[in-house]
């Protein structure tokens, strides 16, 4: 498998989502997304570890949180709500 499949799994599912900047989402839902488009378990820990490493999101407890990173990662580029 291509490592950018699962390297940008974690940033797709959270573009998918809409998800804001400190939005958050359960890991058992990125766990399950992952495990629907065909990766093992070990490709979505993978994948998770490898989004908080670039810090792209932060891991609390059971949930996963979108970093100003990854929301800039996903975000489109005239977007201007971080300015105001």
């Amino acid at each position: 498998m291509n490592p950018n499949t699962h390297n940008r799994l974690v940033l797709e599912f959270m573009a998918m989502r809409a998800m804001k900047i400190t939005d958050s989402v359960p890991v058992d839902t990125i766990m399950d997304y992952g495990i629907d488009k065909g990766l093992s378990l070990g490709e979505v820990e993978a994948a998770l570890i490898h989004a908080s490493t670039q810090e792209w999101i932060l891991l609390v407890g059971s949930n996963v949180h979108l970093s100003q990173a990854g929301y800039a990662a996903i975000g489109p580029a005239n977007d201007n709500s971080l300015y105001g």
